[in-house]
């Protein structure tokens, strides 16, 4: 199986539907010097300001009403249409400059051509259009260039770069610079597709082809945080040929490397990225350093389906990059402890590591870092992942979060969310970690990504759950799909739900046999999350012997990496392998250490646990108090599976369990969830659609639906009510429906 299942993407670009094939796109380049600067090449990014298509006929009707006006007020006309913004006080004041007063503003209003009101309206688009196409293209430049004079470049540079594109007469180095400085502002108020608009418009204008090339290269690097990876590989075909500075060269490499890692050519991107590191290295050694943290990411993505390279050529190279006596950074301590950890093992890279990890704990890291650092966030999940470190995780999450919305780095905000998924599933929220993933389909869909790649994600969601069909179907799915892409951590994904799941419903033996991918590939992050389960499923299943050398494994680990979560984790797998007094040492300290941490649902299994032990050393009223807070705990989450083990064992010492009591609260849909919660804050219903990537109206549509089921009539009964509800899988996917 060469590619993904035939019609998979159902109807979205074609470049997804063979991912071992890779995305074929090539751009057109014409020379600023043949170029005449059109307005359709200057807009291709830029919808808004493409003009309305329109016939002959209904263009001569327009034309033919807008010249019965004075000139002036055809002036105006052409002034108002010029400016997108629609800023009666801006439009008036560009309009004077050319001789166009009160009167002309007023004649176009009482022939019924702009509409009254805040903002210069066009009674019809076609209007704005004809307004503006019967304009000469000279006057046309005139009018952009009195706009790029009065607009405000700090507060604007969107609109103050459009006028300045559409007002030039040609390439001009000195208006390509000012936009070019002019990028990173537009990048702090609309995030990196407004700065990569602003610095293709700069390239439009660049009168060296070394100089424009440059400026599409920054844009792409822009554009692939965006998650605009089509649009990535038109402007990379576009600049490549003109890259005549070596470090342009080499970092035109690295997006290269990681252009294939967002389109499923994954077994290529690491050795990719190891090229473009060597050829880094000898021009700038921060930016080689980062590339081969990226080149970790992706081999950590490829494992075993990487071609040409092995984990330890990486590390090597590292080696031969360090820098003694330059005080380390945040990206030094990661690629240091990666390295040595692939290298050396736990022992050797967890110091190195630990150190990364204090500083997310003690919020020692800024937000220019975290976006900084937005290309290897996969690498630093798995860090954490690895140390079983969940303060320092929910920490990175969370910032990281904020950094890509703030930022409109689309990508990584996808990404992110499925880590805050796994968040809110240690914490016991199924319904919050429903509610993220139905987020992140968003996010794919508004990037143009196959939602049908992402929804199986879902499996470990349904394994807690203990939804045998969703969770293996999903599992299933996840593990076929990535197989045939070539992308091994989904594939992890997959099997670690199944070990989840049959561990919740007692299959130990499939428990343990969907483990053992993962120990197979030993892949960061992963191993010490899956360890624990697969000591219990070997211990069930009596094979003593394997459980007791995982344990090795995971005591090094705990040893290495001293957080309570480690700790609680490996105390808990060596009782399961003790008998006696050793035994109960090791649940205590268990529940202990666990109780320290944030992991709740870990605490509430560890309880489990031990009062199963309890029971079979036949002290009943010690066991009951264990069970009956696992059982409560895990019946609370919804994972009844898990709930299921608790209930069977108070039976059996002759305690009954309450009876489950009907769900007669109010349920919400997780879209309704988030957008409740949203509104609750305090947010308008456009600043809920830009963060959910919905139309106002869809938020609006939601919101009603809120308050039916609520009861309540406005956004401040929504914090009070939102306590008290529920989410009900089954009855939400019925309402949505």
């Amino acid at each position: 199986m060469n590619g993904l299942p035939r019609g998979w993407c159902g109807g979205r670009r074609q470049w997804w539907t063979l991912p071992r094939q890779g995305l074929r796109v090539t751009g057109s380049y014409t020379t600023p010097e043949d170029s005449n600067l059109t307005e359709s090449r200057l807009n291709r990014l830029d919808a808004a300001d493409k003009p309305t298509p329109i016939s002959s006929r209904l263009n001569d009707h327009f034309s033919a009403q807008i010249s019965t006006l004075s000139s002036n007020a055809q002036r105006f006309l052409l002034v108002a249409a010029a400016d997108i913004s629609g800023d009666r006080s801006l439009i008036r004041a560009a309009a004077l400059t050319l001789g166009c007063g009160p009167e002309s503003e007023g004649e176009a209003t009482e022939r019924h051509f702009i509409l009254g009101g805040p903002r210069v309206t066009f009674r019809h688009p076609l209007v704005r259009s004809a307004a503006y196409a019967g304009a000469s293209q000279e006057r046309r430049r005139e009018v952009h260039r009195i706009f790029a004079n009065l607009v405000a470049k700090s507060a604007h540079p969107d609109r103050w770069a459009r006028h300045v594109v559409l007002g030039a007469n040609g390439p001009d180095a000195q208006l390509a610079s000012e936009l070019e400085e002019t990028a990173q502002l537009a990048r702090a108020r609309g995030g990196y597709a407004a700065e990569a608009v602003l610095l293709v418009q700069a390239a439009e204008l660049s009168e060296r082809l070394e100089d424009r090339a440059a400026r599409l290269l920054r844009a792409a690097d822009a554009r692939l945080h965006a998650g605009d990876y089509q649009e990535v590989a038109i402007l990379l075909d576009e600049a490549q040929p003109y890259l005549s500075d070596p470090l342009a060269v080499a970092e035109a490499a690295r997006l290269r490397a990681s252009l294939c890692i967002q389109t499923y050519q994954t077994a290529a991107a690491p050795g990719m990225m190891l090229a473009a590191s060597r050829l880094l290295v000898p021009l700038d050694v921060g930016r080689a350093r980062q590339a081969l943290l990226e080149a970790f990411g992706a081999y950590g993505i490829a494992l075993q389906f990487t071609s040409g390279i092995e984990a330890a050529d990486i590390s090597r190279l590292v080696d031969m990059t360090t820098q003694v006596g330059v005080t380390a950074s945040l990206e030094d301590d990661v690629l240091e402890g990666t390295s040595q950890l692939i290298a050396n093992g736990p022992e050797a890279g967890y110091p190195r590591l630990r150190m990364a990890a204090a500083r997310f704990s003690e919020g020692a890291v800024s937000y220019d870092e975290i976006a900084r650092l937005s290309s290897v966030g996969g690498v630093i999940v798995n860090v954490l992942n690895e140390l079983l470190d969940d303060r320092a995780y929910r920490a990175w999450v969370e910032q990281t979060d904020r950094s890509a919305r703030e930022n409109g780095a689309l990508f990584v905000l996808l990404f992110n969310l499925f880590a805050l998924v796994e968040s809110e599933v240690r914490v016991g929220d199924l319904a919050g970690a429903r509610a993220r993933h139905e987020e992140a389909l968003d996010v794919a869909a508004a990037i143009g990504l196959p939602g049908e790649f992402y929804a199986p994600m879902s499996a470990d969601i349904h394994a807690w759950a203990g939804d045998d069909e969703q969770a293996m179907r999903c599992a299933a799915l996840l593990i076929e799909l990535n197989s045939a892409a070539g992308i091994a951590v989904p594939m992890i994904m997959g099997y670690k739900a199944l070990a989840v799941l049959h561990l919740g419903a007692g299959r130990y033996k499939e428990a343990l046999e969907a483990t053992a991918y993962v120990h197979e590939q030993d892949p960061l992050g992963w191993t010490s999350q899956s360890l624990p389960i697969a000591i219990e499923a070997a211990a069930r299943s009596n094979q003593v012997d394997l459980a007791k050398l995982l344990l090795t494994r995971l005591d090094v680990r705990a040893c290495a990496s001293g957080t309570d979560w480690a700790v609680g984790l490996r105390d808990q797998s060596r009782a399961l392998v003790s008998a006696g007094a050793r035994a109960e040492r090791s649940y205590k300290s268990a529940l202990a250490h666990l109780g320290q941490t944030t992991v709740t649902r870990d605490l509430a299994y560890a309880r489990l646990l031990y009062g199963e032990w309890l029971r079979r050393e036949n002290r009943r009223i010690d066991a009951r108090e264990q069970l009956r807070a696992a059982y409560e705990y895990f019946a609370a989450m919804g994972a009844r599976g898990f709930a299921g083990r608790a209930e069977a064992e108070l039976l059996a010492t002759g305690e009954r369990t309450p009876p489950r009591r009907a769900d007669n609260l109010p349920y919400l849909t997780p879209q309704e969830r988030r957008v409740a919660t949203l509104a609750a804050e305090r947010l308008t219903n456009p600043e809920i659609a830009a963060k959910l990537f919905l139309s106002p109206a869809t938020v609006d549509y939601h919101l009603r639906k809120v308050y039916r089921k609520l009861h309540i009539t406005s956004r401040r009964e929504l914090a009070k009510s939102l306590g008290a509800m529920s989410v009900d899988p089954s009855r939400a996917q019925a309402a949505s429906s």
